[in-house]
């Protein structure tokens, strides 16, 4: 029995199974993609390459996902679900274990209430979650509202990550050409 990747394109039998193969987003994908699109393999398989194996951008992509993950801090005026749903959110698109995601939202909460959810032992991202409300309800996240201030050097490492950024991007923009 003949697989998909070796029968020839002039034969007609490439096209039809195709869909079959795929699941989750790549077959939305195929869903999506206009008849016209559909009429020969050739055009398909260019789609295909385009949408789901260019990783140029990949790469620096992921690195400053990364990047952003952990430097994740929770905003002044920042609601703690708006900050838990960023850290899930990285976490997921990064494939971080639960465990890792549990202990960068607790690293990104002001320092008296990281104390306090970390007192009471949270076992997931839930129970922090709501451990980081109760912290805000007795008053530990206005004593680090009224401490915080810019520092010039936050603003110098801020800086600094922003151009080792651009370089990287610039490196794998000369690489891929």
């Amino acid at each position: 029995m003949p697989f998909l990747h070796d029968l020839r394109d002039f034969d007609g039998k490439k096209k039809p199974p195709f869909h079959l193969h795929l699941k989750g987003p790549a077959l939305t994908w195929f869903n999506t993609l206009s008849e016209r699109s559909k009429e020969s393999w050739n055009a398909i398989e260019v789609l295909l390459e385009e949408k789901f194996t260019n990783f140029k951008n990949h790469i620096a992509m992921a690195m400053m996902e990364g990047q952003i993950f952990n430097t994740l801090k929770l905003g002044k005026s920042q609601q703690l679900e708006d900050f838990h749903s960023q850290i899930l959110e990285k976490g997921k698109l990064l494939h971080k274990p639960d465990h890792e995601v549990l202990a960068r939202f607790i690293e990104g909460l002001p320092e008296k209430m990281a104390f306090f959810v970390r007192a009471g032992q949270p076992s997931d991202l839930s129970a922090a979650l709501t451990s980081a409300k109760m912290a805000e309800t007795c008053g530990y996240r206005e004593i680090f509202e009224n401490a915080v201030s810019s520092s010039p050097t936050e603003q110098s490492e801020i800086s600094n990550l922003k151009s080792q950024i651009s370089s990287l991007t610039s490196a794998i923009n000369q690489i891929s050409t």
